[in-house]
C-alpha cells in the first residue's frame, strides 16, 4: 500500500497509521487502525515525554522482513519463539530492536537479533497527523465475506479502473463496474444493516435513520483503492461494516476478534475517497 507507516505506542494501545502523505504514493487510501496492547504483548511499557506516548515512521518493507523472522522462528519443540521489542538507538541512530529466543532440537538457546531503523516523531510532527472527519453516511451495512468480495473484484478489475459501491439500508449491497458496452453487477441480499446505539451517538444526525430503507446510496472509487481495502481478509475480521457518504467516498470499519467480554480486540478503519476519473 505505501513505503512508509507510522507507529504510535500508547500505554494501552498499539496504533498504526498508513496515509500516502510520507512517501508521495499515488494511493488515496488511508488506514487507521488500533490493537489492545495486551493482546499483542504479554509484558508492555511505554515511557515518554510526550504524554507517554512514542511515535515512530517505519520502513513497511524493513518491518515486514522482522516480523517474519520472529514468526517463521520455531523452538526445537515446535512451541514459538519469545520475541522481545524495543526502542532504542544503535551508533546514536534510533532503532527498533526485535530480539528473537528460541530453542534447538538439542536444547541450546539462539537469539536472533533484528534491527529496524526508524525515525522518532516529535510533538509538532506527531501532531500534523489527524484521523480524517467525514460526514454521516447516507448507508451502513454490514459487508458480505471479504474472501467472496475479492473474487468479483478480481473479475470487475480486468473490465475498468473504477468500481462503484450501493447499498441500501433494507441488507442490499451491490458493486458493479461499467465498460464501453458492458456493464457487469454483483447484488448481495439479506445483509444486516447495524443499529445505532443512542447512548453512543446522535441518531438523529444519521441520514441513514431518514431515508427510503430501499433507496440505494452509491460512490465510485478506483478499484486499485478498494483492493487494498478487500484484502484486509487476511486479518480474519469479525465484522466488517461499509458506509457510503455520497459525492464524499466509503468508509469501512474491520472489528478484529473478541475477548470472553465480546470487546473487540482491534479495529482498522479504510479511508476510500470517490475518484471522477
Amino acid at each position: 500500500m505505501t513505503k512508509q507507516c507510522l507507529f504510535r505506542f500508547t500505554p494501552e494501545h498499539i496504533h498504526l497509521i498508513v496515509t500516502n502523505t510520507k512517501d508521495g504514493g499515488d494511493s488515496a487510501v488511508q488506514v487507521w487502525g488500533q490493537l489492545r496492547a495486551d493482546f499483542v504483548f504479554s509484558d508492555y511499557r511505554v515511557e515518554s515525554a510526550n504524554n507517554n506516548e512514542i511515535w515512530l515512521d517505519v520502513s513497511c518493507e524493513n518491518m515486514v522482513r522482522a516480523l517474519k523472522s520472529s514468526t517463521q522462528s520455531v523452538n526445537g519443540a515446535g512451541a514459538p519463539p519469545s520475541v522481545v521489542m524495543k526502542l532504542t538507538k544503535k551508533d546514536n541512530l534510533p532503532i527498533l530492536s526485535l530480539v528473537i529466543t528460541a530453542l534447538t532440537r538439542t536444547g541450546k538457546g539462539i537469539s536472533l537479533v533484528q534491527d529496524v531503523p526508524v525515525h522518532v516523531l516529535n510533538k509538532a510532527e506527531s501532531d500534523a497527523f489527524k484521523e480524517p472527519m467525514v460526514p454521516e453516511p447516507q448507508v451502513h451495512i454490514m459487508m458480505p465475506p471479504l474472501a467472496n468480495v475479492k473474487v468479483i473484484m478480481d473479475r470487475m478489475k480486468s473490465m475498468s479502473n473504477f468500481i462503484t459501491v450501493a447499498a441500501n439500508m433494507s441488507g442490499d449491497f451491490v458493486m458493479k463496474v461499467k465498460a464501453q458496452e458492458v456493464q457487469l453487477e454483483t447484488t448481495f441480499t439479506d445483509l444486516v444493516n447495524p443499529e445505532l446505539d443512542p447512548t453512543q451517538v446522535d441518531v438523529s444526525k444519521y441520514p441513514s435513520m431518514h431515508r427510503d430503507p430501499a433507496e440505494f446510496a452509491e460512490a465510485r472509487v478506483h478499484v486499485r483503492d478498494f483492493g487494498k481495502f478487500v484484502h484486509s481478509y487476511a486479518v480474519n475480521p469479525t465484522n466488517v461494516v461499509c458506509c457510503i457518504i455520497e459525492k464524499h467516498g466509503l468508509v469501512f470499519y474491520l472489528y478484529i476478534g473478541e475477548d470472553n467480554s465480546d470487546q473487540s480486540l482491534g479495529t482498522l478503519t479504510y479511508y476510500i475517497p470517490i475518484r471522477a476519473s
